[in-house]
């Protein structure tokens, strides 16, 4: 039963335009409206007429007038978005693109918007926006209740029927001041930039310093210099000597970046038209930021395939790259736990807002950025695998494959770290594919280029469990993998001892089943060998 508040005010008539994408976004919207309704909001939504014959373009159109409906609420998803911006096949998403030209008419014939409400629900990100409506009020909802704390529920709520949470006094008469004699303003001289004082901010930013000096006994007089030195170099615009990264070592140490970084940085703030008053605390502030990246890379988890782009961006100084490849692992991590939960919709939302930090890629691209978007769409191929929707997930690891083949394939100058990365993430599409003896000699060939390439190894381990299920069983090349595995995971993060256990425990079933009828034995090449290396190297 409504209060005697709400029924003192006048009923409120809204129309709420949303997209189809799935079966429980469409059960959660009608929940939305039910409860508008059952608080005193007439609510209109076309589930409320499926079962009428009805003209669905002039219906929408008369929703929309404003004599109809006072507001308008927009549920804002990934796919209503693309659907709002004509960025779907012609044959898809009509009533949303129809809805959304009526909505755009309006909004430029009163040179604003006082109607249509961007409204968020089930996790949705605020990307999900259409970009006309980006810019305005928009409300975040979980419960739809008033009574549960959604204070997202009860803001919308309270912009419907016009009953602000907080209303201003009314405004008093001016109040009488007594006049005060003012003193003349003091003749301040003319001076330059005082130098010093940024050299001096910078000492105090790395004032830690000399607390570690007592620790440690460290001399930090060459730190102090350095500091000077670079501050001075930077204010004067001359080069940087080349062989300063290597005398400042210390330095770097304590400010707790490499010296690559640190050189990194100096230089792009030469070619970045700080003004000269500001270079201290621009070096500030990007040697902060280049250690906040770092910080949030070790949160990452261990087995996020973006995380190694991430740290080397970090090292290398490349702060602004580091902050925009965090971004996009934060998203890939979102997607591949909402996959885990059968929220693919959402999933696919989070990989939409992944592809976007990203940006434009190509050839010419960096190959971090471009390593990335292949793990992007082999993320996309788990998601439409798990929708049953095959062919689609075979072609996204087709494009994954064809980036990851075009990085090892490409010119000169990708280094060794990058490449083996390339092969590993192609035996990453080829064990996604079932392709087991693929993925094999793609793993091999990472780890002749990096032999504590740990995360090959342990991936090798997987794929020979694999074909021991299928009866395939390579005792000797499992022993030799595991023993790498362990050799080249000591401290590396997603290989602690719990997963060495469980690859033990893996080991140890097909041992016992050995002679039991399981399978036949391969004799491994691998292993032709008696030494681990020569066994990889025979094959």
């Amino acid at each position: 039963m409504n209060s005697p508040e709400q029924a003192s005010v006048a009923r409120v008539r809204v129309f709420i335009s949303y997209s189809h994408d799935s079966r429980e976004h469409c059960d959660r919207v009608l929940a939305f409206a039910q409860q508008l309704r059952r608080d005193g909001i007439e609510a209109e939504l076309d589930q409320f007429h499926q079962d009428e014959l009805l003209h669905w373009p002039r219906w929408c159109e008369e929703q929309l007038r404003p004599e109809n409906s006072k507001y308008v609420l927009c549920v804002c998803t990934a796919e209503y978005r693309r659907r709002v911006e004509n960025k779907v096949p012609a044959d898809v998403g009509k009533g949303v693109f129809w809805e959304a030209t009526l909505i755009y008419d309006y909004l430029y014939d009163e040179k604003g918007n006082r109607r249509c409400v961007p409204v968020l629900m089930g996790g949705a990100h605020e990307d999900a926006i259409p970009r006309i409506l980006s810019g305005w009020n928009r409300y975040e909802l979980t419960t739809f209740r008033l009574t549960d704390g959604d204070p997202g529920y009860e803001g919308l709520s309270r912009l419907l029927t016009g009953r602000p949470k907080v209303k201003p006094e009314p405004v008093g008469e001016p109040i009488t001041l007594l006049e005060k004699e003012v003193l003349p303003p003091l003749e301040i001289p003319e001076r330059k930039t005082d130098f010093m004082g940024l050299i001096e901010e910078i000492h105090r930013k790395v004032a830690h310093i000399e607390q570690i000096s007592i620790e440690t006994k460290a001399d930090t007089s060459e730190i102090k210099v350095g500091l000077t030195e670079l501050v001075g170099w930077l204010k004067s615009g001359q080069a940087i000597p080349v062989d300063w990264a290597d005398r400042q070592k210390k330095l770097a140490e304590r400010v707790g970046i490499s010296e690559q970084a640190l050189v990194t940085i100096a230089a792009r703030l030469g070619v970045e038209n700080v003004p000269t008053a500001q270079l201290g605390p621009a070096l500030i502030d990007r040697i902060d930021r280049l250690r906040l990246a770092q910080q949030q890379a070790e949160a990452l988890p261990a087995d996020n395939p973006i995380r190694p782009l991430v740290e080397a961006a970090t090292k290398s100084g490349a702060y602004d790259r580091a902050e925009t490849l965090l971004s996009v692992a934060r998203e890939q991590v979102r997607a591949v736990g909402l996959i885990e939960e059968n929220q693919l919709d959402r999933a696919m939302a989070a990989l939409d807002d992944a592809t976007r930090h990203l940006g434009a890629i190509s050839e010419d691209s960096p190959v971090s950025d471009r390593l990335a978007l292949g793990y992007i769409y082999k993320t996309y191929a788990q998601i439409f695998s798990a929708k049953g929707d095959q062919a689609r997930a075979d072609d996204y690891l087709d494009k994954a494959e064809a980036i990851f083949k075009s990085i090892a394939h490409g010119p000169e100058g990708t280094t060794a770290v990058q490449y083996a990365d390339a092969i590993h993430g192609i035996g990453n599409i080829r064990h996604a594919r079932n392709e087991y003896r693929q993925a094999i000699d793609d793993y091999k060939i990472a780890t002749t280029i990096l032999p504590t390439y740990a995360y090959a190894w342990y991936d090798m381990f997987l794929c020979y469990a694999e074909l021991a299920k299928g009866g395939e069983v390579d005792l000797p090349a499992m022993r030799l993998t595991l023993a790498k595995t362990k050799e080249t995971g000591k401290g590396v993060p997603g290989l602690d001892a719990s997963i060495i256990a469980e690859l033990e425990r893996i080991l140890a079933s097909f041992e016992r089943e050995n002679g039991q009828g399981h399978g036949p034995i391969r004799e491994s090449k691998d292993c032709e060998n008696d030494t681990l290396e020569e066994g990889l190297a025979s094959e």
